[in-house]
């Protein structure tokens, strides 16, 4: 994982928000899946905040857009913010 990369966790009324800051590569993006898997079990919603992201590693939305189908396998509605891992 990127060194300056974080994920920020805010729970709101059955939401989760995910803000993502600092670099994101291969390793951030399997964090987030990681993340990610975990909260669509117990969410309604979680949205995923991508407008602190500075750098977005080719690699990392390659991993991220990968594994994305895989991990909503949950019910909860994930929304994404910011168009900074879409294609």
């Amino acid at each position: 994982m990127s060194r300056n990369f974080k994920i920020e966790t805010h729970h709101d009324c059955g939401s989760v928000h995910l803000r993502l800051a600092g670099d994101f590569d291969g390793s951030s993006a399997c964090e987030l899946l990681r993340i990610l898997e975990t909260h669509t079990e117990t969410a309604r919603c979680v949205f995923v905040h991508t407008d602190a992201l500075k750098a977005v590693n080719d690699f990392g939305r390659a991993v991220f857009q990968k594994g994305f189908i895989s991990t909503t396998r949950g019910s909860a509605e994930i929304v994404l913010e910011g168009d900074k891992l879409t294609p």
